[in-house]
């Protein structure tokens, strides 16, 4: 159980929490308005997708510069991973 609570109160936790709550907030709203489910399980990866890049940047810009296929795109990437990496050295 103290791990549990350990790992709610944690960042991932506290974000997949709040991805959680505008989860059911987003599925009541549309249930009421009766439009589909596949819209709430879009808008609920989509925060779920939106916290993990929050937790891990570098990993999520390391995966989308290599699967970039568009030069300027992937030059972006790069310069974002630069800048990353920077912050992540300044912090150490």
């Amino acid at each position: 159980m103290e791990d549990v609570i350990n790992w709610v109160v944690s960042a991932p936790g506290l974000i997949f929490a709040v991805a959680l709550v505008v989860f059911l907030v987003t599925f009541v709203l549309i249930l009421k308005r009766f439009i589909s489910f596949i819209v709430t399980l879009i808008l609920f990866f989509l925060c779920v997708g939106a916290a993990y890049s929050l937790i891990r940047p570098k990993e999520v810009t390391n995966f989308l510069s290599e699967h970039a296929q568009n030069p300027r795109l992937k030059e972006w990437l790069e310069h974002g991973k630069n800048i990353i990496e920077q912050k992540t050295e300044e912090v150490k």
